[in-house]
C-alpha cells in the first residue's frame, strides 16, 4: 500500500484495528446477504469508501463512518471498534 505524501505511517495498532474492521465488515454484510452496494446505500456511507474499508486500504476510517456502518449492519458500535470490551 502506497502512502500518500506528507502522511505519516500508521502504527502497529491501527493497522491491526484496520485489518480487524475490515474482516468484521465483510463477514457480517455477508451474514445478513447484502452486497457493498447495498449496505453502502443503508449506512449512507460513499461505495468507494466501504470498498476501500473492507479491503483493508483505508486502515484509519473515521468515527462517523464506522458508527454509520456499525448502524446499518444492526451492530454496536464496540463490535467494530477493534478495542477489547471492559470487564
Amino acid at each position: 500500500m502506497q502512502m500518500k505524501p506528507g502522511r505519516k505511517p500508521l502504527s502497529k495498532d491501527v493497522e491491526r484495528r484496520g485489518k480487524r474492521l475490515a474482516r468484521i465488515v465483510k463477514a457480517e454484510r455477508n451474514k445478513k446477504g447484502l452486497s457493498q452496494q447495498e449496505l453502502a446505500d443503508r449506512s449512507k456511507v460513499a461505495y468507494a469508501t466501504l470498498r476501500r474499508i473492507e479491503s483493508a486500504e483505508t486502515l484509519d476510517a473515521g468515527f462517523f463512518t464506522v458508527a454509520d456502518i456499525a448502524l446499518a449492519l444492526g451492530l454496536k458500535l464496540e463490535d467494530l471498534a477493534g478495542r477489547p470490551k471492559p470487564a
